[in-house]
């Protein structure tokens, strides 16, 4: 998981999206506490998220040598994939498993209609919904964003990149404006606004 992604969703949700409605944010539930929820969440996503890239790693015919943990961040370093389509699939592996593990809390444990469990819930699944979004949308202005990095795998040649940074960012907006009541309900657990389920 990328810090730079970490870094922009957690603005974006706790910052900006709270503000259209702050009136409505339960008294309880501080910003500090709502960062601080969030970012657990990030590192607990980032499990799923880093076991994606390994998982197809292993399939691919390589080796995982080491796993990081950093404050922002959590990487795997790996050695045997070498290929261009392993790379690809290693590094679109992370945001899938992401997508596919958003209720993941709820699946371990169904939480109780409030507390602290209960709004982790919701900043997990905020965080697994915006995973592949952010490193599409970051990887026009840093190169060492996943999707950028597919892209140059894909092609030597600018303009393809571009092409290929353009589908897998527009694909991402569209999960995500498809599933926009889905972000939105998930925002509101987090922020102590709607029980789950209301």
């Amino acid at each position: 998981m990328s810090r730079h992604v970490f870094v922009l969703t957690a603005v974006w949700v706790c910052w900006l999206a709270p503000a259209r409605a702050a009136a409505q944010v339960d008294s309880s539930v501080s910003v500090l506490e709502a960062i601080g929820t969030y970012y657990l969440a990030g590192h607990a996503m980032a499990i799923p998220h880093e076991l994606g890239h390994a998982g197809v790693v292993i399939l691919t015919g390589g080796r995982v040598t080491g796993y990081r943990v950093r404050p922002l961040s959590h990487e795997i370093h790996y050695a045997g994939a070498d290929a261009g389509w392993q790379r690809v699939a290693i590094r679109l592996a992370g945001p899938v498993a992401n997508r596919l593990t958003a209720d993941l809390p709820r699946w371990i444990h169904e939480p109780t209609r409030d507390g602290f469990y209960y709004r982790f819930t919701g900043a997990f699944a905020v965080n697994s919904h915006l995973q592949l979004l952010g490193n599409s949308l970051l990887s026009y202005v840093s190169a060492k964003q996943d999707m950028a990095t597919v892209a140059r795998t894909l092609t030597s040649n600018r303009t393809g990149q571009l092409a290929i940074l353009t589908a897998i960012t527009g694909l991402a907006l569209a999960d995500v404006i498809v599933n926009w009541e889905d972000v939105q309900t998930e925002l509101d657990i987090m922020w102590g606004r709607k029980r789950f389920g209301e």
